[in-house]
């Protein structure tokens, strides 16, 4: 595939010359281990990374509840526990994993966000093979998940999920295994279908009353009657008791002194009473009275507020390095008062903060000295410095994954927590490349949301320079992947203007700006537009570069792929035979641009219908980027692909045996639900469906649409071209029902990406009007049917056998509605053009006449 100068690959299967390193690449380099089948990995000692649940108080009956729930034999038992933040659900699921769970191996992990989940996963799937170092997180994620799907009796505990839609394609991929997944979720809706619940609530007052006791020794607490009274005021909250009898620990309060500095704050939070059920205002007040007794540390209350705005749990502490300028043991001393005072938890080298806290430590609250707008706002600037001094500079490396996948769920809490309005130069560095880190590993539609945003803050600026107009073509690059290239010739149109405006139209950047905007009118379907653009663009370049330049060369090859889509193929294959030549001259016949260009003249051989030459031009390619680049770099599976494509007609088992390793070596390399690997599962089944094996191709576009949908926007063109296929199987296996949603979805995506009048989008119409037909929906069948003969005589003109035919299928569908006159009337029209145009003796003029005459002894009997 011919690469546009952005670093982003053309449409048209050709390859281009390839500077960085590629995930294929990267993912070549892992140890041979990597590769056992999963079913064959064995869980070894270690593995369980249950929490400690702390000190934990009775819960007597709800323990035996979940021995009862999650007892059942057979397949896999989904059980969510779900109540009031700060109710003590996970301490209840770690207690209940670690003294009565049989399971193993028993993994923890923290699911509040589908990023955090991914993470969690892939570290079990790491902690199943540590040789896997390096992988990218789907494919890690995906591992863990099919390890789970074929063994038996494992634990799988997944903490504050924030919404039953962030777990449920886990849920689907687990299958019927006999795990058991205990859930905890402050949301008590939306479970059905998916898990039985249970609902937390506080647990008893002697329950709570024990557990402040256990924290505060005898002596420094007070009557009972205190305890209970503190008890009562927090709400029997397990996180706001640990919390008030840690305080009072430190400070050497009694539980009275302490409930009467509760209650020395009336206004708003004693507004909020225990029995209202918000955990947050009542952790509030134990947050502004623990930080009044850090004064004496202040640097505790500047640490606690820039650590609420990232995720609560592994934040790794060498995010607090440097911090505000202070010393490494005033930090050290800060971070030990908040762990005092149960303020934040550290693991190791980790820090965490309940999420009730970091909320309200990031509201403002004009009465209480300690959420000053000022200090909240420079708060979150500090934090986001931070967080972007300790991103990695370079998205693509692997070894600097593992860093990306520790930081990614820091900066999702950053952005959703912040404000737009209130981005600085660092939350745009931290987005744009947070956006491209995330383009980079396929996660388009929310590498444009990060894009987007870093974009408006250089745009509020007013700044147009190198960084923003870079910044626009990355956005566009993600617009692409993401299935909106209109976008992305928007983008790459604004960059063009300025670029000529400012550096006139003869210097090469402005040059690079139309070759890369030619690139997106080619993703968008314009392909005569993007035709003349390339023409000007490889004119420009041939007069202010050097011919072999290869800037010049790269532009000739896009040219060349547009030329082959429009049918030019005589002119492409001049083109792409220049450039052969010129690279061999210039590079060598071993250099792998050199191979990219006998590639790519393989492909335009294959698409001028010429397989005799272009299949021992694949053939040689093959080996050579295998060779040069690995098994699963994109441009041998491309190459691998468009061999097996052109196999089909002359060898079609080894055809089908290269898309299956295809496959394999994609799902190996970018996980099963990237771009590229459900277009080559598409093709898959484009094999099966031409052997004969219509069955294995329905499941597996059936497979490649599921993770379409799951992965790509609903208007990507990838995702309609499969509801096509789909739709077209299910049509001919005679099952409407299934049919007519898909062709609809594909009519809308062919008249997107080529037009309404376009051969591809016609003939889908057509399809979908016969299935219409078939399903007895005979008005709307009319409908597409006279679409589809409106476009083609507008497009072909009403002689042309095509219009024809259209009429054709109009009048059956007339007759087909009990209009037989109508039916009649039209086929008596359609005859004597059918004889002037094509001949008696034409098969469509005697399949015409045969159906009038049907028609007309139809209406002889009915008037009868």
């Amino acid at each position: 595939m011919v690469t546009a100068d952005n670093g982003s690959m053309a449409a048209g299967g050709n390859i281009n010359a390839d500077l960085g390193l590629t995930r294929a690449e990267r993912i070549h380099l892992l140890s041979p281990e990597s590769r056992v089948p999963i079913d064959r990995v064995e869980a070894g000692p270690g593995l369980d990374n249950i929490r400690d649940p702390g000190l934990f108080v009775g819960r007597e009956t709800v323990l035996d509840d979940l021995d009862r729930l999650l007892a059942p034999p057979g397949e896999v038992v989904v059980h969510v526990v779900h109540g009031l933040g700060g109710i003590g659900k996970s301490a209840l699921a770690a207690h209940w994993a670690r003294t009565r769970s049989t399971h193993a191996p028993k993994r923890w992990i923290n699911a509040d966000t589908p990023a955090a989940i991914d993470a969690g996963l892939a570290a079990f799937a790491l902690a199943l093979q540590p040789t896997l170092a390096g992988a990218d997180t789907d494919f890690l994620r995906d591992r863990a998940v099919r390890w789970l799907a074929c063994h038996h009796d494992w634990l799988l505990v997944l903490d504050n999920v924030e919404d039953p839609d962030h777990i449920r394609p886990l849920l689907a991929h687990i299958g019927t295994t006999t795990g058991r997944i205990l859930i905890t979720s402050r949301r008590s809706t939306g479970w059905h279908h998916l898990a039985t619940t249970l609902t937390l609530t506080p647990p008893t007052r002697e329950e709570t009353v024990e557990l402040f006791h256990r924290i505060l020794p005898r002596h420094d607490r007070g009557p009972d009657d205190d305890t209970a009274a503190v008890c009562a005021e927090l709400g029997d909250l397990p996180l706001a008791l640990e919390q008030a009898a840690a305080y009072c620990a430190e400070t050497g309060t009694t539980a009275r002194e302490y409930l009467d500095l509760l209650r020395a704050w009336p206004a708003e939070m004693f507004a909020a009473s225990p029995e209202q059920g918000d955990p947050s205002r009542t952790i509030a007040r134990v947050w502004r009275i623990t930080l009044d007794r850090l004064t004496r540390t202040p640097l505790a209350g500047d640490v606690l507020r820039s650590l609420a705005w990232w995720a609560p749990d592994d934040i790794p502490r060498r995010l607090l390095d440097d911090f505000a300028g202070a010393t490494p043991p005033q930090v050290n001393t800060a971070i030990g008062r908040l762990i005092a005072y149960s303020m934040i938890n550290r693991n190791a080298d980790r820090l965490s903060v309940h999420r009730l806290v970091q909320a309200v430590a990031r509201t403002p609250d004009d009465e209480d000295p300690h959420r000053r707008d000022v200090d909240i706002d420079a708060a979150r600037v500090v934090a986001t410095v931070h967080l972007e001094r300790a991103l990695p500079s370079d998205w693509r490396d692997p070894a600097l994954w593992p860093v990306w996948r520790e930081l990614l769920p820091h900066v999702d809490a950053l952005v959703n927590n912040a404000a737009p309005e209130t981005d600085t130069d660092y939350t745009a560095g931290l987005l744009s490349r947070a956006g491209n880190h995330l383009h980079d590993q396929g996660a388009a539609r929310t590498a444009v949301d990060r894009l987007e945003r870093a974009l408006d803050v250089m745009r509020d600026r007013g700044e147009e320079g190198v960084p923003t107009l870079r910044l626009f073509s990355d956005l566009a690059a993600a617009h692409v992947t993401a299935g909106d290239p209109d976008k992305a010739v928007e983008l790459h149109t604004h960059i063009l203007a300025v670029r000529a405006r400012r550096r006139g139209e003869d210097d090469p950047e402005t040059s690079n700006s139309r070759n890369n905007l030619a690139s997106a009118l080619q993703s968008a379907g314009r392909l005569r537009e993007a035709a003349e653009m390339f023409e000007r663009t490889l004119a420009d370049r041939a007069r202010i570069l050097p011919p072999d330049d290869p800037y010049t060369l790269n532009t000739l090859n896009n040219l060349a792929t547009v030329y082959s889509e429009l049918g030019r193929h005589d002119e492409a294959i001049v083109l792409l035979t220049e450039s052969l030549a010129t690279r061999a001259r210039t590079l060598g016949p071993s250099h792998r641009d050199t191979w990219a260009s006998q590639h790519n003249l393989a492909c335009a051989y294959r698409d001028a219908g010429d397989r005799a030459r272009a299949v021992p031009m694949l053939e040689a390619c093959l080996p050579a980027f295998v060779t040069l680049l690995s098994k699963q770099h994109p441009n041998t599976l491309d190459a691998r692909d468009n061999l097996a494509a052109c196999l089909l007609g002359t060898d079609a088992d080894r055809a089908v045996a290269l898309h299956e390793e295809n496959l394999a070596a994609a799902i190996e390399a970018y996980g099963p639900k990237h771009p590229a690997t459900i277009r080559y599962r598409h093709n898959l089944g484009c094999a099966y469906g031409y052997t004969a094996t219509p069955t294995k191709a329905i499941l597996v576009w059936e497979t490649a649409y599921q993770d379409a949908t799951e992965s790509l926007a609903n208007d990507h063109p990838l995702r309609a071209l499969i509801a096509g296929r789909l739709g077209v199987a299910y049509h001919r296996g005679n099952d409407p029902e299934k049919a007519i949603p898909k062709l609809r979805e594909a009519v809308d995506g062919a008249i997107r990406r080529h037009g309404p009048r376009a051969d591809h989008t016609l003939n889908l119409r057509t399809i979908l009007a016969d299935a219409l037909r078939d399903a007895q929906e005979s008005a709307q069948a009319i409908h597409e049917y006279q679409a589809v003969l409106c476009a083609t005589e507008r497009e072909l003109g009403k002689d042309h056998v095509d219009t024809l035919i259209s009429r054709y299928n109009l009048a059956v569908a007339y007759q087909a509605t009990g209009a037989p006159k109508q039916a009649t009337g039209t086929l008596e029209a359609l005859l004597t053009d059918c004889r002037r145009t094509l001949g008696d003796l034409h098969p469509l003029t005697r399949e015409v006449l045969a159906r009038r005459n049907e028609f007309h002894g139809q209406d002889q009997q009915a008037e009868t």
